[in-house]
């Protein structure tokens, strides 16, 4: 029962990270689906965007969260094409599940440095200098933002780094996509090169951290570039909104 539990928050954060993903696509006029596989990672950036703004003046409470959690599910229900995006939802769902599902090694940096800056971000709008009381908060990322989004009224506490394992997901799927689907040899050994590394060097959710997820960030970003400069000779409006 409680496997079923946890892989419903997972699938659920999923909807909410997709629906987001979407709704900035929609933003920057982009309606290709091919985008869609990428989209959790854009709705990780817009919701951490949105918090770190917010936090300037108020903390990222309970309220905070429960509007993002709404919000993303409401736009998955008045999104017409929904009905497309249930298997990828439920593909990444079921790599995330597994991936957490096998994790049995403890590290304490979540400790040490992610849980106590989330719940400054929780509890307290910014404090400038905090890092001079306390230097484990100058050990953080943009992602603690996105992850003190997640505890909501559904949530609790219990889906704070479901939204960092996503990007490990996604990225599985959008190398493996574009390594299967992709008529260019150049991209074929690109899509192949990031996506074993990612693989083989970055399976362990007990390692993700922030330095984990950065790389993959980097890696999707230069894929784009590299595609970009293999496959065209002028930057169209779509690849410059997306890189």
């Amino acid at each position: 029962m409680n496997f079923i539990i946890y892989f419903s928050y997972i699938f659920i954060s999923t909807v909410v990270l997709v629906s987001w993903g979407n709704f900035f696509l929609k933003k920057i006029n982009i309606n290709n689906l091919d985008y869609m596989y990428i989209a959790p990672i854009l709705g990780f950036f817009i919701i951490g965007s949105i918090t770190l703004i917010i936090h300037f003046f108020f903390p990222i409470n309970y309220i905070i969260g429960n509007i993002i959690l709404f919000f993303g599910i409401l736009f998955f229900l008045l999104n017409k094409e929904f009905k497309n995006k249930i298997k990828l939802i439920s593909i990444i769902s079921i790599i995330s599940f597994i991936t957490i599902l096998f994790d049995n090694i403890n590290r304490p940096d979540a400790a040490l440095y992610h849980l106590p800056y989330i719940a400054y971000l929780n509890e307290s709008k910014i404090i400038l200098g905090i890092n001079n009381l306390e230097s484990r908060y100058g050990h953080i990322s943009f992602l603690q933002y996105t992850s003190s989004a997640f505890k909501n009224v559904m949530f609790k506490d219990k889906a704070l780094f479901i939204p960092v394992v996503t990007i490990y997901s996604s990225s599985i799927i959008f190398f493996l996509k574009n390594f299967y689907l992709q008529n260019n040899n150049k991209i074929k050994i690109i899509s192949l090169f990031f996506l074993l590394t990612i693989l083989i060097d970055m399976n362990r959710f007990s390692e993700f951290g922030n330095d984990e997820i950065a790389h993959i960030l980097f890696f999707i970003f230069i894929f784009y570039i590299l595609k970009l400069l293999t496959q065209n000779k002028t930057i169209s409006s779509t690849s410059f909104n997306i890189i």
